[in-house]
């Protein structure tokens, strides 16, 4: 008897979580679990998906809309579908849903609503009312499930701590990665300091400006031979907020925000100089442009919160949350020797091993099997 597998995307339409879903589906012929599965997908998510024969995605019209309408579509209409559809697994990619049914299993790829210091940054707004929402359905979500999977320790703990109570399955399966080793051949003078982040509040855009002039004002030398780039789309009033600071600063030809730009873009074409990546968010539930920056072996200067620092491990420099004195120490440290770039890039490169998209992909299938499999 052939076995289906649902998942449920509607909500997976940013960033990591879209990278995760395309690996899961890259990996869906190789695994010998499920014999087909049903998508359903925002249309403009799908264009980035595999195709495959097994591989069957639906872009319902309400699932393109705002949030209230895709409640509605998970309220109501994916309750009705399942009922008759039968499938063996339901996989929700988006952390909330109002299935009733057995077999579902929700990953966790949303810290921010269970960070109570970074939701204050929100106040008073709609995205604030919205992540005291997202807090209430996922905490629902997951006692209603029958699997869990977290992307680390750390955020399995802090979440719940919250949740509390759930007869739930739980699996730690992190976000995969595709090694992507970029060669230098070359040393230079010149530094390019690039982070990749939506322009968010709780991403420390404005923190990195303001240790990077602390650090210009200080060490005047290095003004002709720095840059630190941003990368990535934004939230219009953290945006603002950027471009204030940005307007405060005596060194603004130092930073330049490029908006949202391809890998290619941003690594391949501009290799003129040494590069560094920085990674200043201070609250992340498994950071995809972290490990990926690992997984080009490239030296990185990270923000000492949790998970990054234990998914970087000895791969890279980390300085102290808020304080531009240890952000200015350690990136001077970087910048001053060559052969630590060099060591860190090496043991950022192998560390990324870890999280082969390929090891990840069958980890979810296994798990997806076994939730399966409950009587």
């Amino acid at each position: 008897m052939k076995k289906k597998l649902l998942i449920d995307a509607v909500s997976t339409n940013s960033g990591g979580a879209i990278t995760h879903l395309k690996n899961i589906l890259d990996y869906f012929d190789k695994q010998k679990h499920f014999d087909q599965v049903d998508v359903f997908i925002p249309k403009e998510t799908k264009l980035q998906m595999p195709k495959s024969k097994r591989i069957n995605y639906f872009t319902p019209y309400l699932i393109n809309k705002n949030l209230i309408f895709r409640i509605i579509w998970q309220t109501i209409f994916l309750n009705i579908l399942v009922r008759f559809k039968k499938y063996d697994c339901i996989f929700i990619t988006g952390s909330s849903h109002f299935l009733f049914s057995k077999k579902v299993v929700s990953i966790s790829q949303n810290l921010l609503p269970f960070s109570p210091e970074e939701i204050k940054k929100y106040f008073f707004s709609l995205f604030y009312l919205k992540l005291i929402l997202l807090k209430v359905t996922q905490i629902l979500s997951f006692k209603m499930s029958d699997g869990l999977i977290f992307l680390h320790k750390f955020s399995k703990n802090k979440i719940m701590k919250v949740v509390k109570k759930t007869n739930a399955k739980i699996k730690i399966i992190p976000h995969g990665v595709d090694l992507d080793r970029l060669k230098t051949k070359k040393k230079f003078t010149n530094f390019r300091l690039i982070y990749i982040s939506n322009i968010d509040h709780y991403k420390n855009q404005d923190f990195v400006i303001k240790a990077g002039e602390y650090f210009l004002n200080k060490y005047p030398k290095y003004k002709k031979k720095i840059l630190f780039e941003f990368y990535g789309s934004h939230y219009p009033p953290a945006l603002d907020k950027m471009k204030n600071t940005l307007n405060s600063i005596k060194n603004k030809k130092n930073f330049k925000y490029f908006g949202l730009k391809n890998k290619n873009f941003i690594f391949k074409k501009k290799s003129n100089s040494n590069i560094i990546v920085l990674f200043s968010s201070s609250c992340e539930n498994f950071s995809v442009t972290l490990i990926e920056a690992m997984a080009m072996g490239l030296p990185i200067l990270c923000i000492n919160r949790q998970p990054m620092s234990s998914v970087l491990g000895n791969g890279g420099i980390i300085y102290k949350h808020n304080s531009y004195q240890s952000f200015g120490n350690s990136l001077l440290k970087l910048m001053n020797s060559n052969s630590l770039r060099k060591k860190i890039s090496i043991r950022s490169y192998e560390r990324s091993k870890l999280f082969k998209s390929n090891i990840v992909a069958k980890k979810t299938f296994d798990f997806l099997n076994k939730i399966a499999s409950l009587r």
